[in-house]
């Protein structure tokens, strides 16, 4: 973590550190697997962007009307939905489980993704990227975590990569990496790509995949 962040105490999954002002913010750790219920904002955005809001419910933690876990897809369909439901993240794979048998399931096109028994039941959506981020700069009401989100360069991904800063300025990934992820002071955030697609992470500009093709340098 950087340098400010001192202090990290494990505690069911989550990493406890604190951040500006003495508070203390709990963020999530980049396990294998990810499973959290509360709720949960599905909002598509330009270029094909879908973005996957959580607002963990819970009893030791009950939803506080702010963002803890974002997710981004790239070359996703239109879809929109508000309410509470459960997410399920494994490497390639975001599901969401709405209740009364709705349900998606995104998956990075060509990549293997472990598959949930309740998976089949929901209709499946290949997406060319899938980024995660967690943390301070996504812990913010949903309208807030999504002009965030959406702002920059990362935020509205284009298939050909025209214009977009962070395909120039990776500090993780780069030409020839399919995933990719990168600790800062503002929360953390990872990417995941198909083929024909790189991994590019920045503290700054989030983490998402550009196309191969078109712009893009290798991390220093």
């Amino acid at each position: 973590m950087a340098a400010r962040l001192t202090l990290l105490l494990v505690l069911s999954g989550f990493l406890l550190y604190p951040v500006a002002g003495g508070s203390v913010q709990d963020a999530l750790a980049p396990p294998a697997r990810i499973v959290l219920s509360g709720q949960v904002d599905v909002v598509p955005g330009p270029g094909q962007t879908l973005l996957v809001l959580v607002d963990r419910d819970s009893e030791d933690r009950p939803a506080d009307g702010l963002v803890d876990l974002a997710f981004r897809l790239q070359q996703a369909p239109p879809l929109a939905f508000s309410g509470r439901a459960t997410v399920t993240y494994v490497s390639n794979r975001v599901t969401i489980a709405a209740g009364d048998g709705a349900g998606w399931v995104f998956t990075v096109a060509g990549r293997i993704a472990a598959s949930g028994e309740a998976d089949a039941a929901y209709p499946h959506f290949a997406v060319v990227g899938l980024s995660r981020s967690w943390g301070p700069s996504v812990h913010a009401t949903v309208s807030q975590a999504t002009a965030r989100l959406l702002a920059g360069g990362c935020g509205v991904p284009t298939v050909d990569g025209g214009g977009d800063p962070l395909c120039e300025a990776c500090q993780a990934g780069g030409r020839g990496a399919q995933a990719c992820s990168v600790t800062c002071d503002e929360g953390l955030c990872a990417a995941e790509c198909s083929a024909d697609f790189f991994a590019c992470c920045n503290c700054s500009l989030g983490c998402g995949c550009c196309p191969t093709k078109e712009g893009g340098v290798t991390a220093k």
